[in-house]
């Protein structure tokens, strides 16, 4: 199995093999536990302890389903504004997995709840073709909303937020990532981290994420890419990375 896990936010645990881009944000307070990613090829078989974890989080987990319908949505308790633009998903305690990023985007929020003491998140699933345009009002609303719920329900302290997914590379590729990057920076006072850079192989298929929340395990799913398309950024570092693309 060839993956590696990397970090953000300058924390320097857990020991796994960190992506060349190692101090990205300030060092904080020890009460802040980074999101830490699981790069996943694809087209080969992960390991065991891996292919349990991702069984648990669709067994068990929440399903963020772009595809689905407005029924699905407000059963869910999840933010949208039609069919394929795009879906926040409810602010809670559980798993959390989303399929087929293929032009999309998506956010991770989580932070500590301040009464439970769980964690607790969020995860987007948005189409830069309607986020970016006619759904773009609508669109920061939510996101917004949902930014200011982790906020008001977790210590501060314990955020975490990052962005992933896209293709290609493109100007709305681009776009996109200053748009939630802005948003996000604003709200909450730091810049998210992009976890890698955009899917440049989606012929060869999608990109898929599992986040297992209370442990803030984030698994990424898609083909094997050239190793500058995998390094994590932050958004105000775009336009010198993607001259690597």
């Amino acid at each position: 199995m060839n993956f590696k896990f990397f970090e953000h936010r300058g924390v320097e645990e857990p020991k796994q093999e960190k992506f060349k881009q190692e101090e990205l944000k300030p060092k904080v307070e020890a009460e802040f536990k980074p999101i830490i990613a699981c790069l996943i090829n694809d087209n080969e078989r992960v390991d065991p302890q891996t292919e349990k974890t991702l069984y648990l989080i669709k067994k068990d987990g929440q399903s963020i389903d772009y595809y689905a319908n407005k029924n699905f949505y407000e059963l869910n308790n999840m933010r949208n504004s039609g069919k394929q633009t795009y879906v926040v998903s409810e602010c809670n305690d559980k798993d959390k997995y989303s399929k087929r990023y293929c032009n999309c985007t998506g956010v991770i929020l989580v932070g500590k709840d301040k009464n439970s003491n769980k964690q607790i998140s969020f995860m987007s699933h948005q189409d830069p073709w309607k986020f970016l345009t006619n759904k773009k009002e609508e669109f920061t609303k939510d996101i917004i909303e949902s930014i200011k719920k982790i906020k008001n329900e977790t210590n501060e302290k314990s955020i975490d937020a990052i962005i992933f997914g896209g293709n290609a590379g493109n100007d709305e590729y681009k776009n996109s990532i200053k748009l939630l990057g802005d948003i996000i920076t604003k709200e909450l006072n730091f810049e998210p981290t992009v976890m890698t850079g955009p899917n440049m192989n989606s012929w060869d298929g999608p990109t898929n994420v599992y986040f297992d929340t209370q442990n803030r395990r984030l698994y990424i799913e898609r083909p094997p890419q050239e190793s500058e398309h995998n390094e994590n950024y932050l958004p105000s570092e775009l336009e010198e990375k993607s001259t690597k693309w």
